[in-house]
């Protein structure tokens, strides 16, 4: 093992032994602990971030002004519009040297990229650790598999580029699934983490050809809703527990179903969750859904405070507000090929993120054979070059000939009055 290897091992090991100690913090220790954290955040913020200076001063607030968790509600909103069009501006990103750009897949149809500094990967990484695993659910995991999107900007497949580890293996969300399969079987992992949507064609893969005794101890799944059907299915069909985590780009991992399934524990030491209002007001009971508001209490290189461009929704399931119930959205369609084949809506959004010139998009099948390709342009885009970049693309993702209509647009429809706009919407029966 190389030097600089063994001495991120190092690093991540002691993260993961701070991060152990901060979970069994008290509930009065954690908030004490939370309140000087945002404090600092917000602090930093203010000092080295042109776009919060000038945002709070018009909102009347200032870092000084907090002096409870509850004066949390003081700080202007965060949107995702802001943090992609906005946030960076008059900063010299150049000086950003040590940590790694990310991107999000675009899940509600804009994607954005995030400078994540080393300090805060490192404990990301002790979060997607086998230690941390092993540790929440109370038993033995010494090997990972992960079936995700591997991108190098990609927060899901970090730690394969950031620490390759022989015992946490990652595969492309995309492989085959005999292929899938056999690397199950070769590898036998303690613990898989994937989509639920590729999920759910495996389990229907391996009913199909009458796949059996397949085991997984755990499962994980993340960045969609987990449906009831699936969960089942797949703890009969890999003979183990299946749990949802809440992880997302922008603050990293967020919450974690427990293994007694009381909820999803919320990692409180690493980021401050909301669930609030249309206006952004902290919402009192339990079982109130509301807006996911994130405060992000790690990364003070590119702050992400008071954050609603998640676009899920959520409640908390107690009052001391450690415990969510399942979130709410996050739900993706599949697209169907003119010969039955799925084709995973990540490979259709990854290469659409390629092109130049687009505010947001949408991308709808009405039809088995043709696509329409919903295109919010930025003003200074060219429409031809856009279409045509837009349409190469799209024909890049697709195992076969299929139609790729691609229109501009002003703005992107809202499919069933959900909450937040679907990047990829099928119509199909």
């Amino acid at each position: 093992m190389q030097i600089k290897q063994l001495q991120k091992v190092t690093q991540v090991l002691m993260e993961f032994l701070k991060c152990r100690y901060k979970a069994k913090m008290s509930y009065k220790l954690t908030k004490k602990y939370q309140l000087q954290k945002l404090k600092k955040i917000t602090q930093q913020a203010y000092e080295n971030i042109p776009f919060y200076r000038v945002k709070w001063a018009q909102a009347g607030f200032h870092p000084s002004m907090l002096k409870t968790l509850d004066d949390i509600n003081k700080i202007p909103i965060l949107t995702k519009d802001e943090l992609r069009s906005e946030y960076l501006n008059g900063l010299d990103t150049s000086t950003w040297k040590d940590g790694r750009w990310l991107a999000t897949t675009g899940s509600t149809g804009a994607f954005v990229n995030l400078f994540q500094p080393t300090r805060k990967i490192l404990k990301e990484l002790a979060v997607m650790s086998p230690f941390f695993a092993a540790t929440f659910f109370k038993r033995k995991i010494q090997k990972g598999l992960m079936f995700l999107v591997i991108e190098e900007d990609s927060y899901e497949a970090m730690g394969g580029f950031e620490l390759p580890n022989p015992r946490v293996r990652f595969e492309d969300v995309f492989t085959p699934f005999d292929k899938m399969i056999n690397i199950i079987t070769e590898f036998k992992p303690d613990v898989i983490v994937t989509y639920p949507s590729r999920l759910k064609e495996l389990l229907s893969y391996m009913e199909e050809n009458q796949i059996q005794n397949v085991m997984v101890p755990t499962i994980i799944t993340s960045g969609e809703k987990l449906d009831e059907v699936t969960r089942a299915k797949a703890i009969k069909m890999f003979h183990g527990s299946i749990h949802e985590a809440y992880a997302v780009t922008e603050v990293g991992a967020i919450a974690l179903e427990s293994p007694g399934k009381e909820g999803l524990k919320v990692l409180d030491w690493k980021i401050y969750l909301e669930v609030c209002d249309d206006n952004g007001v902290a919402l009192k009971e339990n079982n109130q859904v509301g807006n996911i508001i994130v405060t992000d209490l790690e990364n003070d290189v590119m702050p992400v405070i008071r954050y609603s461009g998640l676009g899920d929704m959520a409640s908390f399931k107690n009052y001391q507000k450690t415990l969510l119930n399942p979130i709410h959205g996050r739900k993706v369609d599949i697209v169907k090929s003119p010969k039955g084949k799925s084709i995973h809506p990540f490979k259709l959004t990854l290469e659409i993120q390629k092109v130049d010139g687009i505010n947001m998009y949408q991308i709808q099948q009405k039809k088995v054979h043709e696509l329409d390709i919903l295109i919010v342009p930025h003003k200074d885009a060219c429409p031809d070059t856009l279409k045509k970049e837009v349409d190469k693309h799209m024909r890049a993702a697709l195992d076969e000939d299929m139609n790729v209509n691609v229109h501009l647009v002003d703005m992107i429809p809202r499919k069933n009055n959900s909450h937040k706009h679907a990047t990829v919407v099928s119509y199909l029966q």
